[in-house]
């Protein structure tokens, strides 16, 4: 990188930083989940990339004191990073199979969404699709 490049990536970098200081990263102040607690966390579907998102914004919290807390947010952030184009599309699938998070029930949508999440190798979207639309959307 030269000198120009490196000040303007440490200028974005601060931006983010700055950012999510005052905004707390993706959720507004308003947002009842914002700060979870431990059983609210628990509460909600594990495999929700918000979810885990959510997860390791907590954990961030004690990582400067437990380093087992910092490996799990790092552990948490490249899952989703790495599930994204996945992961995403199932949950959406399955809350529009579900009707669920204010989604209105949707079977065809939903099976859409579970198709492209299974094509890219979700075993749980696979999972929904072979079960009957009746059985499925209990």
């Amino acid at each position: 990188m030269s000198t120009e490049q490196h000040r303007a990536a440490e200028a974005v970098y601060q931006s983010l930083i700055d950012t999510r200081m005052r905004h707390g990263a993706y959720y507004p102040q308003d947002d009842p989940l914002r700060d979870p607690t431990p059983a609210a966390l628990a509460a909600m579907p594990q495999d929700d990339p918000d979810v885990q998102i959510r997860t390791a914004f907590a954990l961030e919290k004690t990582a400067a004191t437990n380093r087992a807390s910092y490996r799990r947010a790092l552990d948490i952030y490249r899952t989703v990073r790495d599930r994204r184009e996945i992961d995403i599309r199932f949950v959406l699938g399955r809350n529009l199979l579900t009707g669920a998070n204010g989604l209105p029930r949707n079977q065809a949508e939903a099976r859409v969404w579970l198709g492209v999440a299974a094509e890219r190798g979700s075993q749980p979207a696979k999972a929904l699709l072979a079960t009957p639309p009746a059985q499925a959307s209990n």
